[in-house]
């Protein structure tokens, strides 16, 4: 083959490989489980099914607070998986007299649908509808999002949503995140979710923890750093220097994080 036959071999091949993403992009960021039993089976018996109040009726999993005056941190989870991966963390919140709230997202565990950047906010909104029509002070919401699900919580935040916000392994957009990865495509012209917290952080006034690790591979601490470069005081980061991406929890992230709730909420003293 001559020169300008490799040429054209290869510019066919960077187009199929643009177009496979771009048709397939959804499959590469969303990685649901659907092999969900009940909160019992992963050590949290404490946990209820809770039905969201829409017509979609999508499940999520709630644990009262064991004190009336702890607060309720509703934890957006991850790209991968389902609810209970994210047992153990809801664990230790009950333990210390939180309430916690996993949100359940459309495709993943039993409900159905198909994930999205717009259809996992809407998930976020009813889930926290749901919880305050459930009684529960709006005042005494925390919102928490891991990894993907920090997207969506600084979203909440955005619209108003909780008391304070949590963000582990956080991102500045997926766009930034993606070009990391693949940084031979123009992927912010091919995202079609762009989770952009960038953009957003800079206009939420609550109180802020940002938590990574600094071996983070997935979402590199850069990401973090750069969305709490963005943010307003008053804000918190902690950059776990032994820690990648699913392992804070192993290293000192739920000591942060009591120690970030018994600040902000003077109340638990």
């Amino acid at each position: 083959m001559n020169l300008l036959g490799i040429i054209v071999a290869l510019i066919f091949l960077y187009f199929s490989l643009m177009t496979a993403m771009y048709f397939g992009q959804r499959s590469f960021l969303y990685h649901p489980d659907t092999n969900l039993e009940a909160p019992a089976r992963y050590g949290v018996p404490q946990m209820q099914i809770l039905t969201d109040i829409t017509q979609k009726g999508l499940s999520h999993w709630y644990g009262a607070s064991s004190k009336p005056e702890y607060p309720v941190i509703v934890l957006f989870h991850g790209n991968a998986g389902h609810l209970g991966y994210r047992a153990f963390k809801a664990r230790v919140y009950l333990e210390a007299g939180y309430g916690v709230l996993l949100v359940g997202y459309r495709g993943y565990g039993s409900n159905e649908g198909s994930p999205s950047e717009q259809g996992l906010y809407e998930d976020g909104r009813t889930a926290l509808a749901t919880l305050t029509s459930a009684g529960i002070d709006p005042e005494k919401i925390v919102l928490y999002g891991e990894s993907l699900g920090s997207g969506i919580a600084v979203q909440m935040a955005l619209e108003g949503y909780g008391k304070s916000l949590i963000v582990e392994a956080p991102y500045s957009s997926m766009a930034d995140v993606a070009f990391h990865h693949y940084p031979i495509f123009p992927v912010s012209l091919l995202l079609k979710d762009q989770y952009n917290s960038f953009q957003k952080i800079g206009k939420i006034a609550l109180p802020k923890l940002f938590i990574h690790g600094m071996k983070d591979r997935v979402i590199p601490i850069k990401f973090g750093k750069r969305l709490y470069s963005n943010a307003v005081m008053p804000k918190e980061l902690h950059q776990i220097e032994t820690a990648g991406h699913n392992d804070l929890y192993e290293h000192g992230a739920a000591l942060i994080v009591l120690e970030f709730l018994a600040e902000n909420f003077p109340e638990l003293q």
